[in-house]
C-alpha cells in the first residue's frame, strides 16, 4: 500500500520522532530514530513492540540496566583502518570508555532472566567484548588521556632524562635570577617565564647586555626583554631534542596500538551498532513509560 508523503505528519509520527531523539544518548541511536519509517509488516512491528515492552519492564525493575551510549567510536575506528594511521590519546580514552559500557551492558543482558527479556537477550547473543583491546589501551593510556611513561622502556627513559634536564635548567635559572636581583639587573619581583617554548628571565631593556644569553621576546612597550641565559641554552637544546624524540616514540606507540586494534575493526563497529540499537530501544521504552504506554495486541493479517 502506498502512503502520501505527508502521512507521517498527519498521524503525528514526526512529532513522536522528535520526542524519541531527545531520549537517545548517542549518534547511532539518534540516526535510527531519524530513519524510522511507518511499516505495515506484522513481523517487523511485533519485534519492535517486543523490544520496547521488554525494555519498559527492565527500566522499571529494581535492577535496571544502565543504558548510556558512549562517544561515537565509529569515526575513530574508520580512521585507523588505513595502515600507519593511529588514534589520538583522547580518542583511545573514548574507545576505552566505550568498551567499559559495552562490557557492563553485555554482562547485564546475559545474566537477565530469559523469560523477562527474550528478544533483548537474543540481540546480545552474538555481540562481543574485546578484553585484548581494553587491556592494550589501559597499558598505554592513563585516565587523563595521556600516554603513560611505562608504555615503552624508551619513553620511560626519555621522560626520565627530560625531568633531570628540566631540574638542572630550573636550578641554573634560579641561580642566575638570584644573582641578577642582587646586582639590580632585574626587578626584585621578577620571575622565570616561558617564551617560544624556552625558559627566560625578564630583564629591563637597558640592562640586557649585562646578562649573557639569547633574547627570545620583548614586551609590547619594548621596555622588557626576555633572555635565555647562556648557562642554560645548551641544556634547553638537549631538552628540545628529547621532546621531539618523545613525540616520535609516542607516535610509534600509538601506531602499534592501532595495528593491534585493526584486527577487530569490523566486529567492534558491529558492537557499536548494537549499543546504538539498545540506546534506540531504551529511548522508545523511556518515552513509553513517560506516556504510560502498554504493549498493544495485534490483530488481522
Amino acid at each position: 500500500m502506498l502512503y502520501p508523503g505527508s502521512f507521517e505528519s498527519k498521524i503525528g509520527f514526526d512529532r513522536i520522532k522528535v520526542l524519541l531523539e531527545e531520549y537517545c544518548t548517542g549518534r547511532i541511536g539518534k540516526e535510527l530514530v531519524r530513519g524510522m519509517m511507518f511499516t505495515s509488516d506484522p513481523g517487523q512491528v511485533t519485534v519492535s513492540l517486543d523490544q520496547t515492552w521488554e525494555m519498559q519492564q527492565l527500566l522499571g525493575s529494581s535492577d535496571p540496566p544502565v543504558i548510556v551510549d558512549s562517544d561515537d567510536i565509529v569515526p575513530v575506528l574508520d580512521k585507523i583502518r588505513v595502515e600507519g594511521t593511529f588514534a589520538a590519546e583522547d580518542e583511545l580514552l573514548s574507545l576505552s570508555s566505550h568498551l567499559d559500557i559495552l562490557r557492563a551492558l553485555l554482562s547485564w543482558f546475559r545474566k537477565a532472566d530469559n523469560e523477562i527479556c527474550p528478544t533483548l537477550k537474543a540481540m546480545s547473543a552474538d555481540v562481543k567484548y574485546y578484553p585484548a583491546v581494553a587491556s592494550v589501551i589501559d597499558r598505554v593510556i592513563d585516565r587523563h588521556g595521556s600516554v603513560k611513561d611505562t608504555a615503552s622502556a624508551k619513553l620511560r627513559d626519555i621522560r626520565s632524562e627530560l625531568a633531570s634536564l628540566s631540574a638542572q635548567v630550573t636550578r641554573k635559572l634560579q641561580s642566575v635570577l638570584k644573582s641578577a636581583r642582587t646586582e639590580g639587573i632585574v626587578d626584585p619581583d621578577s620571575e622565570i617565564s616561558v617564551r617560544n617554548g624556552r625558559c627566560v628571565i625578564p630583564v629591563n631593556a637597558y640592562n640586557k647586555r649585562k646578562i649573557a644569553g639569547l633574547v627570545h621576546d620583548q614586551s609590547a612597550s619594548g621596555k622588557t626583554v626576555y633572555i635565555e641565559p647562556a648557562e642554560v641554552v645548551e641544556l634547553n637544546n638537549e631538552i628540545l631534542g628529547l621532546e621531539y624524540e618523545e613525540k616520535r616514540e609516542i607516535v610509534r606507540i600509538l601506531v602499534s596500538v592501532a595495528d593491534m586494534i585493526m584486527t577487530y575493526l569490523d566486529e567492534m563497529i558491529s558492537s557499536a551498532a548494537w549499543l546504538g540499537q539498545i540506546d534506540f530501544i531504551s529511548a522508545r521504552a523511556r518515552l513509553g513509560n513517560r506516556l504510560g504506554s502498554v504493549r498493544p495486541s495485534l490483530t488481522g493479517s
